[in-house]
């Protein structure tokens, strides 16, 4: 989904970032999710990313609202929402 919405979003070229370091990123977040959590696990985190874009693009926000740097921070930040949780609450 990362890799995805950074393809959607043109990222790469928008803000002149460079892939090879985004899919290793993408990839540490990833491992940061325990596939054995019932819930807080990486496809949880990829169903809030993709929610949050889809709000972003329903909305219309990257029109009014919000600007390139502050979409990428918004969706890594809800990609990290639940990195490394225990399972716990």
């Amino acid at each position: 989904v990362g890799m995805m919405l950074m393809d959607q979003f043109d990222f790469v070229d928008r803000l002149e970032l460079n892939p090879s370091r985004i899919r290793n990123f993408l990839e540490k977040v990833e491992d940061g999710y325990d596939a054995a959590n019932p819930y807080h696990n990486s496809t949880h985190g990829a169903d809030v990313t993709h929610r949050f874009a889809t709000l972003v693009n329903l909305s219309r926000l990257r029109e009014w609202a919000i600007g390139d740097w502050e979409l990428l921070a918004a969706l890594i930040a809800a990609l990290l929402h639940d990195y490394l949780h225990p399972g716990t609450n």
